[in-house]
């Protein structure tokens, strides 16, 4: 089996350790190997034993105990006739048999497992330890905190524990949940900054449309003040082919950033919805209804506005 990285199968271990309640480690991970091993190390007595460094070879990669002939032979204890008296080693061991090896393949840039023994004999562990990280909870909690930001730690606690059967803090929660608002924020702004390229697109994509941008400047900062858009291809529709009604409306923008959504929209011949321009400013008040409606008029080539209904959210029918 082929990966596109490390860190891709990575993420693949860690999930499938916390979906089966495996505490998976990692003894060796870095950018061309990768080592995992399923369990905590325990001290393993052996009698009488001696000597034999232990070696375990795999991929040209060697790995040797700490000690060797030498220093477990200046550790012997000897009786009073001069002999050997063998004495109890401290080896740490992993019991679960499960083993699972994997490097970097050259010459494609490629990540494949190359050695896999996949029986388990431990049990389902509910406290995974590092394996389940608040990185780990943020991602997987990302949409639910962006639509519900209340949503307490105790409550993101219990659902960890009844979803994945894994026990967190109320630390990694709270941590997690800090790192999702935090990088949504951050996506959201950095969006508004590219709002010139976007309006750079249109124009260069849709001849003949146009898109306005109206910005504050404080102190040397700029900041974003309103935003209209209106295609070439719907406003020909509108002027050529629906009736000369428009409905007016604004609705609230419920993101970190807010604003007001305002939007024109008409009826074509099918009597179905025909959306003419749309726009974000700050907050709805006149100076901005004006400002759009300004818009508007000058695309739809209504200067006098003779012919023109318009209908806004708080006429009543």
């Amino acid at each position: 089996m082929m990966f596109e990285s490390c860190k891709q199968l990575k993420e693949s271990m860690i999930d499938y350790g916390v979906s089966n309640g495996y505490q998976l480690v990692f003894p060796v991970n870095d950018y061309k190997r990768l080592l995992v091993k399923c369990g905590k190390e325990e001290i393993d007595h052996e009698e009488g034993g001696v000597g034999n460094s232990d070696k375990i070879e795999e991929d040209g990669i060697e790995n040797n105990d700490e000690k060797g002939e030498d220093d477990v032979g200046n550790n012997d204890e000897k009786d009073g006739m001069g002999k050997e008296i063998g004495i109890d080693k401290k080896k740490k061991v992993r019991k679960c048999p499960f083993r699972l090896w994997a490097s970097k393949i050259t010459d494609e840039g490629s990540f494949q497992i190359k050695s896999l023994n996949d029986k388990h004999i431990c049990s389902r562990k509910f406290s995974l330890g590092s394996l389940v990280t608040h990185t780990w909870i943020a991602k997987r909690y990302f949409k639910q905190l962006i639509q519900n930001p209340q949503m307490s730690i105790r409550a993101m606690q219990t659902d960890i524990m009844r979803k994945f059967k894994c026990k967190v803090s109320t630390g990694q929660c709270s941590r997690a949940k800090k790192k999702a608002l935090l990088e949504y924020e951050g996506g959201l702004k950095e969006h508004y900054a590219k709002l010139w390229d976007y309006q750079a697109e249109i124009l260069e994509t849709n001849p003949g449309s146009t898109v306005k941008m109206s910005v504050n400047r404080l102190d040397g900062n700029i900041y974003f003040s309103s935003y209209y858009i209106c295609f070439k291809g719907i406003k020909d529709g509108w002027i050529n082919g629906c009736r000369k009604v428009i409905g007016l409306d604004g609705c609230f923008l419920k993101s970190v950033c807010e604003g007001q959504l305002l939007s024109a929209i008409g009826r074509d011949a099918n009597n179905h919805i025909f959306p003419i321009a749309w726009g974000v400013v700050s907050v709805e008040n006149k100076e901005n209804w004006k400002w759009f409606l300004t818009q508007l008029r000058d695309d739809i080539e209504m200067i006098d506005g003779v012919g023109l209904t318009l209908i806004s959210d708080q006429h009543k029918v």
